[in-house]
């Protein structure tokens, strides 16, 4: 995954340099880039139907990029993203075959997903400011990897809601601030010293971006 991040970020480097986009009429291919912080719900593990572990997250980080075509209020993009955060605590609901359960700080939880997108910009007149709403859908490899006897993944069906507001420096380059909803249906993650043996999770998380638009 380290070098999942790396691409990414070396990705961004390139996309978010204002060099690359020529001043135009605001419409056309764009690429953009984005990072931030990644809020994660609390997850209620199951197992067989039983609820049998509750864990909390400290804040994570998310990272991701796109490509677009603006066709002036209305865009769309697919995009790719990475998200990573740490357990803060494990509570023990019900003893599980083989796991003892004793999540500490290096326990962690990460998806690297792939969404079609489709956003409505606002127009706001005479002025730079541009609100926006979206939402996308797509799919997303989730890993689990800790010490409680559980270390799996899973490739889950993935949706997004986006809100936020954009500031038009030029005709090719937007700033972006805003608010992210992400989750996905619930991955599975297998026992390791119980083969055959699953258990269920949701990922949900809140997020809070920044990033950059070019006009190509």
């Amino acid at each position: 995954m380290k070098r999942i991040i790396i691409l990414i970020f070396i990705a961004l480097v390139f996309i978010t340099t204002p060099a690359q986009a020529a001043d135009g009429d605001g419409k056309g291919m764009y690429a953009s880039g984005n990072i931030g912080i990644t809020l994660l719900s609390n997850s209620d593990f199951r197992f067989l139907g039983a609820e049998v572990l509750e864990s909390s997250h400290d804040p994570g980080f998310n990272i991701g990029g796109a490509l677009g075509y603006d066709y002036g209020n209305i865009r769309a993009e697919v995009e790719v993203a990475y998200r990573k955060a740490r357990y803060e605590h494990f509570s023990i609901g019900a003893v599980l075959p083989g796991c003892p359960c004793t999540g500490d700080d290096d326990d962690d939880v990460s998806a690297i997903s792939f969404m079609a997108n489709g956003y409505y910009d606002f127009d706001i007149e005479d002025s730079s400011l541009v609100p926006y709403l979206g939402g996308g859908l797509g799919g997303a490899r989730i890993v689990l990897d800790d010490d409680a006897g559980i270390d799996d993944q899973d490739v889950v069906f993935a949706y997004q809601v986006m809100a936020g507001i954009g500031y038009e420096i030029s005709s090719s380059t937007t700033l972006t601030v805003g608010y992210r909803y992400f989750r996905t249906t619930t991955p599975k993650y297998e026992i390791t010293a119980a083969p055959g043996l699953f258990l269920e999770a949701p990922f949900e998380s809140h997020e809070v971006i920044v990033g950059a638009r070019f006009i190509f």
